[in-house]
């Protein structure tokens, strides 16, 4: 599956924060904000078995998780 951003608006800096929110455990995993609670990535995050990111910024952005089928 994949998402595609044409405004490139994702930075690699952004990306990592998330990624690495989604390897932390306790207080700063979940932001507690207006827009959300910021599960939305964490969840898709947890669902793949391959995730790539082609960041081109101020162009596009293009996310891609690869579910693996045969994963027991």
């Amino acid at each position: 599956m994949s998402a595609r951003d044409p405004f490139g608006s994702l930075t690699r800096e952004r990306l990592l924060d998330y990624l690495a929110k989604c390897f932390q455990a306790g207080k700063g995993q979940v932001e507690h904000k207006a827009g959300g609670a910021g599960l939305g990535f964490y969840q898709v995050f947890r669902a793949v078995s391959h995730l790539v990111a082609n960041l081109s910024p101020g162009r596009s952005t293009e996310i891609i998780g690869l579910i693996d089928a045969h994963r027991s």
